[in-house]
Parts: structure tokens; C-alpha cells; sequence
């Protein structure tokens, strides 16, 4: 009953006045996220025992050694996470892992910030000084050229970077969101 005096007093439609409420609802969702920058929360999920698995983590870890990608592929709860946690643990440099959560850590800019954290933190501070003073100049190409550098930088101990659920990156429908697609652009960049 309090929604239809709302809806009166604001002399509009129901309809309308759904539509602006649930945009109303997503914009504050998305200064939230902006003011509590979750990235800036670095994450690293704890090593457990594995059990059958000593034969891909051989191989996954002699292709890291080798500079190769390693993507690790399967169903919900076959051990993905695990895996990569336990090739986290064992790995001699910096560890940046990223798990990618709906609405919360999906969006370009979040990424960007915990890298840059994060590589600041490996002491190389460039991308993290240039977003944090120039936030509203963040073009993909400076932030490519930049991580390029940093990582150059890191060579002598590479840093192993883990994003995690990237699948909800995903483009499953008509209504794909444009911050997965600009994700998913800065990934095949």
C-alpha cells in the first residue's frame, strides 16, 4: 500500500515507476560498489590437500614455469579453484587472484584497481599512481601499456595472475552486459 501512495504522489505509472526504481536500484548498487572498492581487498583462497590431482599440478606448473597460460576448465565443484589454489601456493612470486562476483567485482574498473593495488604492492607503482590521481582518464590502452611494463618490470620474479570465475564473463544472452564485454575485450587485449 505504501508503494501506490508513492506511486500516486509522484503522479506517474506503475509501470514507469517500477522501470526508475529498478534503475534507481542498479545505480545505487553501482556507487556502493564504488565506494567500498572491493578490490582493494585482495583475496587468495587457502591451499588445501589434493587428492588425484598430482599429475595436472605437474603439468600446470611446469607450463607456468615455461611463461605458457594455463586455463583451468571443468564442472562446478571438480576442483578448479583448488587446483589453482594450491599452484598459488606453491609459486615463488607475487600471487594476484581475482574472483569475478555478479555486480559486485564484474566490472572493468574494479579489475583494474586490484591489479594495480597489487602490482603497487610487487613495487611497481605506475598504473597505481596513475588511477588514483586520474581516475576519470582510464583508457584501456595506457592501462594495457602500462601492466606491459610492470610485468616486464617483474620478469626476473613473475607475478602469477589467477582470475577465477571467469565464466560468468560470458556473453549468455541478448542482454550481455557492456562491462563483461569491455572484460572480455581487456582479456583478449
Amino acid at each position: 500500500s505504501k508503494q501506490g501512495e508513492i506511486i500516486q504522489s509522484l503522479a506517474m505509472g506503475r509501470s514507469t515507476y517500477y522501470r526508475y526504481l529498478e534503475r534507481a536500484a542498479e545505480t545505487l548498487g553501482e556507487k556502493l560498489v564504488e565506494l567500498l572498492r572491493p578490490s582493494l581487498r585482495l583475496e587468495l583462497p587457502a591451499a588445501r590437500p589434493l587428492v588425484g590431482r598430482e599429475t595436472e599440478l605437474a603439468q600446470a606448473q611446469q607450463s607456468l614455469r615455461s611463461g605458457k597460460v594455463v586455463h583451468l576448465l571443468g564442472g562446478g565443484g571438480v576442483g578448479k579453484t583448488s587446483l589453482g589454489a594450491q599452484l598459488a601456493a606453491n609459486w615463488r612470486g607475487g600471487v594476484f587472484w581475482y574472483t569475478f562476483r555478479k555486480g559486485l567485482t564484474d566490472h572493468l574498473e574494479q579489475l583494474l584497481f586490484a591489479l594495480a593495488y597489487f602490482l603497487h604492492q610487487q613495487g611497481t607503482s605506475g598504473l597505481w599512481l596513475h588511477l588514483n590521481t586520474n581516475p576519470q582518464e582510464i583508457g584501456v590502452s595506457k592501462v594495457l601499456a602500462a601492466l606491459r611494463q610492470h610485468l616486464a618490470d617483474l620478469s626476473s620474479s613473475p607475478p602469477l595472475l589467477c582470475f577465477d570465475e571467469v565464466d560468468l564473463l560470458l556473453a549468455s544472452d541478448l542482454n550481455d552486459s557492456e562491462d563483461h564485454a569491455r572484460l572480455r575485450a581487456f582479456f583478449e587485449d
